[in-house]
């Protein structure tokens, strides 16, 4: 026994301090929100802001396959002038559901945040708004092993058209009060999902505003306030503006109210 654990105690020691030397990391997906023409097509990437190295980034995002109709992932920024080969390579696993990834292939290699892990490119399809979710994210040390802790820090959102003209961003499953309101309004829903989730303003041409609220949801009852600024802390002027919220696994909720100043 004693000779067993000689040999075994260096290998569980040294497992034990790189899980704890390995910190949570948080990915996001940049921009969080664009608009885009029908039948053009964008961009969308996987981003870390922190100093992490790795061989491997690989995600599993969904979106509305009516909206985006296809996506294609390739190795992001921090994988330039790496000169081991590059594995890369998307999928449709199902019906709006892609998978993308991309390995560095030698162990002599290895690349590093902050910076882009991947990025995709899709095509859009009819008008509306596609959340963009992750359903699941993975990253790999050098050495091969798993990252511990790596999450998605909330959805983003591609609308296609002009938001005025979108029948999917009429008011819908958001209770707002007051309306009119000024300058603050609160947002409401009884039954949000739990996990990451975001609420976007947009003005009355879908132009972004602000985010409201970027966190993570508990599931249930839920409740958010907009005092009637933009991003920069700017009074945002008088007008229509619409609130799209977005969470992990179900459609945006989304309502309209007008500021009035």
């Amino acid at each position: 026994m004693t000779t067993l654990l000689r040999r075994t105690l260096p290998v569980l020691l040294g497992c034990l301090l790189w899980a704890a030397a390995a910190a949570a990391v948080t990915v996001r997906l940049d921009p969080s929100f664009q608009t885009v023409d029908p039948g053009m097509t964008g961009a969308i990437s996987m981003v870390t802001d922190e100093a992490v190295a790795i061989r491997t980034a690989e995600i599993t995002l969904e979106v509305d396959p009516a909206i985006l109709t296809t996506m294609t992932c390739t190795p992001g920024a921090v994988f330039d002038g790496v000169s081991c080969f590059i594995w890369e390579e998307s999928e449709e696993l199902s019906t709006g559901v892609w998978h993308g990834f991309a390995v560095i292939i030698g162990s002599t290699c290895q690349t590093a945040g902050p910076g882009e892990l991947l990025h995709w490119e899709f095509t859009t399809g009819a008008e509306g708004v596609s959340p963009v979710t992750s359903v699941e994210v993975k990253l790999y040390s050098p050495d091969g092993l798993l990252i511990p802790d790596v999450t998605v820090d909330a959805p983003a959102a591609v609308q296609v058209g002009d938001v005025s003209d979108v029948p999917a961003l009429a008011a819908a499953g958001l209770a707002l009060a007051p309306n009119p309101f000024n300058p603050a309004v609160t947002l409401s829903v009884d039954d949000a999902a739990a996990g990451p989730a975001r609420l976007l303003v947009l003005d009355a041409r879908g132009r972004r505003v602000a985010t409201a609220w970027s966190g993570t949801l508990s599931g249930g009852p839920a409740a958010f306030t907009w005092r009637g600024q933009d991003d920069g802390g700017r009074d945002a002027p008088s007008g229509t503006y619409h609130f799209v919220l977005l969470t992990h696994g179900s459609a945006p909720r989304t309502a309209r109210g007008a500021l009035v100043r």
